[in-house]
């Protein structure tokens, strides 16, 4: 299986008040991964519009998941997963 991060194009940051995060611009499109491990991709071209939105709602969701139990909680972690997907989808 052939390496995501191989040959990254780019590079951006995001922080907040609690987090800093990184986007990384791959082969196979934008992909970015919190401090939590939420997660937020999209195929090459990405708006600017949709990477704003969708990094801004994954580092929200990484802040309000923070030491909860939903990071261990697979059932939990489907079902918002599902939700994401669905939005990503309306998107």
């Amino acid at each position: 299986m052939p390496n995501p991060w191989e040959g990254t194009a780019g590079f951006l940051f995001f922080a907040t008040d609690r987090f800093v995060a990184v986007a990384a611009l791959m082969r196979c499109g934008w992909g970015f991964i919190s401090p939590t491990g939420w997660c937020a991709h999209t195929a090459t071209p990405a708006s600017r519009e949709w990477l704003i939105e969708n990094i801004d709602h994954a580092m929200r969701t990484s802040e309000n998941l923070q030491g909860t139990e939903i990071q261990r909680d697979r059932e939990k972690r489907e079902a918002l997963s599902a939700l994401g997907l669905e939005r990503n989808n309306a998107l």
